[in-house]
């Protein structure tokens, strides 16, 4: 079937989204492309595709898209994902290869703040026979310093921030449950950074025993 440009996009999306989850995957194998596996394998460092920064990334083939390859590398702090379809013979290997070059020369990994810049302290609450009752405080956190890629000489004062932190919070927290974001904003695109919990705050053991039926009580 023919695509549109929306489909198209969507298709990139997914295959960029899939190579970000690779990337979170706590065990990858060293051989990760299937096939050739010449871009990235170190058995292959002679081969005239080996992009030395490429880790990792998957090939692909079906008679619409032709020759596909998804791949990620890594060099000085940057990660860039590239995508390639409809190449012929080893074009998704070159292709591939250029536009890293491209983006490894153009753009850089800045860093916008700091995790203390936007920590904070909010109270945690839940609501008992229509009164707030307060459970104690929850810190709120980025997980580690937030960076954005910017084209190379741009300061970081271009990115705009904007917050959505609680002012308090209802109910029992979870640590590294997701209470706020970061949205952050440059020429027109959007990145969200979340901001977790960083302790768990319980409901206090008096109430939860209220909501137990007396046969099933047990001590603190």
């Amino acid at each position: 079937p023919e695509y549109g440009e929306k489909e198209k996009e969507c298709v990139f999306e997914d295959m960029i989204e899939k190579c970000r989850e690779q990337k979170r995957a706590e065990e990858i194998e060293v051989r990760i492309i299937s096939g050739q596996g010449q871009i990235c394998w170190v058995k292959f460092w002679c081969s005239i595709y080996y992009y030395k920064d490429a880790i990792g990334g998957k090939t692909g083939y079906t008679v619409e898209a032709g020759n596909t390859l998804v791949t990620y590398a890594e060099r000085d702090g940057l990660t860039l994902i590239a995508v390639v379809m409809k190449c012929n013979g080893a074009e998704h290997y070159t292709d591939t290869a250029a536009l890293f070059d491209y983006g490894f020369a153009n753009y850089a990994s800045v860093k916008i703040a700091a995790v203390s810049d936007y920590t904070s302290t909010v109270p945690v609450t839940e609501t008992y026979n229509k009164k707030a009752v307060a459970l104690g405080k929850v810190t709120i956190a980025p997980s580690e310093d937030v960076y954005y890629t910017l084209p190379k000489g741009t300061d970081a004062s271009a990115v705009t921030v904007k917050t959505d932190i609680p002012e308090g919070v209802e109910g029992a927290v979870k640590k590294g449950q997701t209470l706020g974001t970061l949205q952050l904003s440059y020429n027109g695109k959007t990145q969200t950074v979340d901001l977790i919990a960083q302790n768990a705050v319980l409901f206090a053991c008096s109430r939860i025993f209220r909501r137990i039926p007396i046969m099933h009580r047990q001590a603190c």
